[in-house]
């Protein structure tokens, strides 16, 4: 048996799907490189298509027996850009010669899945949420063992907000800048790193050159948030690279709400990641600056929003510039409430963060589809 991959790179959630899919012994290959075998599943990230030459394309639809899975690798499907992401996918499998009830997706978000049924059998469309299996291994599974007493005792809010990060990105200062250069930023229990992550994690970033990140209608504000900025790193004692401490974990009990800046909030990738799980997790209501939709999404896939007790306008907006002035408004709105009015909205919100907290740990431990495993795609059909 044999398996092939032509992924953009082995990270972590290739590497879950292929362990979940090699349930017996089978030679993996490059069919960039590799001659290309009957009997043999391909799993294919989608942005790796166009690499193929006329030569593999003609050896794809000669060979027998063979399947293919597209790994809908941290990609939405379900906005504007993903539906056309979708149509690429069925014009590839048609250009690669494979019939349809051969070809396998697995997607994160259930929310995809209407989206994509009416290009694919639907049969053969799985979701497998990276982002909450990585949640339950690193964080529930340990909090399963935390005694009652320590959970009794955990921390009431002291903040209104929270607003982690683990990394620096130009947009996220910005973001954060205007939290600084109004003074919401005291209503905040946060982190804020002046590190890169991903392949230059452990790189710094001088202060000028964050200081050069200053928004220009900032600049009025500049000995505020260089004084703020002179404070870097933000962080808390067992190291902020650590998604899952129990330092961090604190900060959350110790806030009454969850902003999130989520990972991709510009372009078209996915939107739900453990930035807003944890949220959710830790039974909070949240705002989350991400694409537009992602609200939508969410409800999609079975959770639950908090319009109107929360002004969620902000989800349609296209522009990221006007999404982020409107979720700093309703901040403002949330900040300036008095203590008792803003305490019952927290009391009214509660049933939806119960709801999402079912929804979220139902979520995370599903068995991995029997149809999956490469010795049953890998069966040889009679004739």
């Amino acid at each position: 048996m044999n398996l092939y991959l032509r992924t953009a790179n082995l990270e972590h959630y290739d590497m879950t799907v292929i362990n979940h899919i090699v349930d017996c012994g089978c030679d993996i290959y490059s069919y960039l490189t590799d001659p290309i075998k009957d009997n043999s599943v391909f799993i294919v990230d989608l942005d790796r298509c166009s690499e193929f030459t006329d030569k593999i394309i003609i050896a794809l639809k000669e060979i027998k027996n063979k399947k293919i899975l597209f790994m809908n690798n941290y990609k939405c499907l379900s906005y504007c850009h993903g539906k056309s992401r979708i149509r690429s996918m069925s014009d590839y499998i048609d250009k690669f010669g494979f019939a349809k009830k051969d070809v396998y997706i697995v997607t994160e978000l259930l929310a995809d899945v209407e989206n994509i049924t009416p290009y694919f059998n639907s049969s053969n469309i799985f979701v497998n949420d990276k982002w909450l299996t990585e949640f339950y291994l690193y964080q529930v599974k340990t909090d399963m063992l935390t005694p009652k007493f320590m959970i009794d005792a955990r921390p009431k809010p002291n903040k209104r907000f929270s607003f982690f990060n683990r990394r620096y990105e130009p947009i996220r200062f910005a973001f954060v800048a205007e939290l600084v250069a109004s003074g919401l930023i005291d209503s905040f229990n946060y982190t804020f790193n002046d590190h890169l992550g991903g392949q230059f994690s452990g790189y710094k970033i001088s202060h000028d050159d964050i200081i050069s990140d200053i928004p220009t209608h900032l600049l009025p504000q500049r000995e505020k948030l260089i004084n703020w900025i002179t404070g870097l790193p933000y962080t808390i004692p067992d190291n902020i690279n650590n998604l899952y401490s129990k330092d961090l974990d604190e900060l959350y009990h110790k806030s009454s709400m969850s902003i999130v800046h989520e990972t991709h909030p510009i372009n078209d990738l996915s939107v739900i990641t453990e930035k807003t799980y944890k949220g959710m997790y830790f039974k909070k209501p949240f705002i989350i600056l991400s694409q537009p939709g992602a609200l939508e999404l969410l409800r999609k896939s079975g959770y639950k929003t908090f319009s109107p007790l929360i002004d969620e306008s902000y989800d349609l907006i296209e522009d990221y510039t006007q999404r982020t002035s409107v979720i700093l408004q309703e901040i403002n709105r949330l900040n300036s409430m008095p203590t008792d009015e803003f305490d019952e909205l927290m009391n009214k919100c509660k049933e939806i963060t119960e709801h999402n907290y079912k929804i979220v740990v139902s979520n995370m431990v599903k068995p991995w589809p029997e149809e999956l495993k490469i010795s049953n795609l890998l069966k040889i059909e009679n004739a």
